[in-house]
């Protein structure tokens, strides 16, 4: 297995769509904020567009694949689109697996810091439970923040193997474009105008990186690449992956939640945990479906969008010692984790 680490360092201003971003394209006035990170997801099909493109593999205007070349297409890149729902273990060729997303700054990764980080949770004995209502039953922690620490009032930080610790704001900068929609007749209107945030890094030492774990005999050559449903542009840099991420700290008997994850089974992790400092995070997933067939025969598809809820990276889950291999149950997903989602770290 080939290990690579992987630099995407912007050329211009950039834009990644959210659950603050476009609606259904109707013209109307709205604001798009841009997210601070890439999808995994835009990262998997920028990753196979590149395997593709120096295989020689894609198609052209005019030119169709032969069968060959669409069996040469399917073997290295995988011939299944992601889905959340799928039920059955999801392929992707000679991609073996990437990591979370991450940012670099000056040589050094920056991780999500734990929500708990500075602090200290002391839980009361069984006797100390408290009733939130009907019949349910918390254990509440008692907080204790040590001198010198409030940035659990702000969970959106970034820490590196120093213990040096940013404000993910920190890291970019911002602006306002503008642009317009075409009304539903055709002609510029001016409902349709609205405002898109773009970003950019506040410096030249910081970029993003993941990792990425490919096939013996299969490798990815650095090249200007496109991520995202408007393309923004990078200059990916592709070097073998040598170092090793460090874990941030966190509490004994708990679980700190690494990249983006899903769990399909929310109450069944809250009966896992004894309590857990956790915030979610919408993700949305484009699905194509069947919708029925052509004159000519072939499959019609509908393209929509579902949202899902998300746990954050940083999240720390505080788990009932009887009960930790029920969450790991939970939280493993091998669709998920292969492409950077659901990654966590046990503190035993």
């Amino acid at each position: 297995m080939s290990r690579y680490k992987v630099t995407l360092k912007p050329i211009d201003w950039f834009f990644f769509g959210g659950e603050q971003t476009f609606d259904n394209g109707s013209s109307q006035s709205f604001i798009a904020r841009s997210n601070r990170y890439p999808q995994q997801t835009s990262l998997l099909g920028m990753v196979r567009y590149q395997l593709l493109k120096q295989a020689g593999l894609l198609s052209e205007p005019g030119k169709k694949l032969t069968e060959e070349e669409k069996q040469k297409s399917a073997e290295l890149i995988g011939s299944s689109s992601f889905s959340l729902d799928s039920q059955t273990e999801l392929h992707y060729g000679a991609i073996n697996g990437l990591s979370p997303v991450y940012i670099q700054r000056g040589g050094k990764i920056l991780l999500p810091m734990p929500y708990t980080f500075g602090t200290q949770l002391v839980f009361p004995p069984e006797g100390g439970r408290i009733c939130l209502g009907g019949n349910t039953i918390s254990t509440i922690p008692q907080l204790t923040v040590n001198p010198g620490y409030d940035y659990y009032k702000n969970p959106e930080r970034l820490i590196d193997v120093e213990g040096n610790i940013s404000s993910i704001n920190d890291l970019y900068k911002s602006t306002m474009q503008i642009g317009i929609t075409k009304a539903q007749d055709g002609d510029d209107n001016e409902s349709g105008f609205f405002k898109q945030e773009v970003l950019r890094f506040a410096n030249d030492d910081i970029s993003f990186v993941f990792y990425l774990q490919l096939a013996d005999g299969v490798s990815l050559s650095k090249d200007t690449v496109f991520v995202g449903a408007q393309r923004s542009c990078f200059k990916m840099d592709v070097d073998i992956w040598t170092d090793e991420l460090f874990i941030p700290s966190h509490p004994d008997h708990s679980v700190l939640i690494c990249s983006p994850t899903f769990v399909h089974d929310i109450d069944a992790m809250n009966d896992c945990c004894l309590f857990h400092w956790s915030r979610s995070m919408p993700f949305r997933n484009i699905i194509n479906s069947e919708n029925g067939r052509l004159k000519s025969g072939a499959v019609a598809y509908r393209r929509h969008s579902a949202v899902s809820t998300f746990l954050q990276p940083g999240s720390v889950l505080f788990y009932k010692k009887e009960k930790l291999e029920q969450l790991v149950d939970l939280l493993n997903n091998p669709n998920l984790k292969t492409i950077g989602y659901n990654n966590y770290h046990i503190n035993e």
